[in-house]
């Protein structure tokens, strides 16, 4: 998993990661999300293959049916590889 923070204060996205125990890397600026995910829509979240494609793009919502809906995608592209 990748972050790509937009916000114009970085000092927020490290609080929101800090407070949620995150250890996921983060990156910072929106001219560098808008060059992987051009006209965005924030926040977004897209499961990218082995072979970079974008496999699947929904608005997140943390919950067990995401969880395991991501697991049988990627159970899917395991497959096909």
């Amino acid at each position: 998993m990748l972050t790509i923070s937009v916000d114009a204060n970085v000092a927020i996205a490290e609080s929101l990661m800090k407070d949620n125990e995150y250890s996921f890397p983060m990156i910072y600026g929106a001219e560098i999300a808008e060059k992987f995910f051009p006209g965005g829509g924030w926040p977004t979240a897209w499961l990218i293959d082995p072979k970079g494609r974008r496999v699947l793009r929904h608005v997140p919502y943390p919950s067990d049916e995401t969880i395991l809906k991501i697991e049988e995608i990627a159970d899917k592209i395991e497959v096909t590889q």
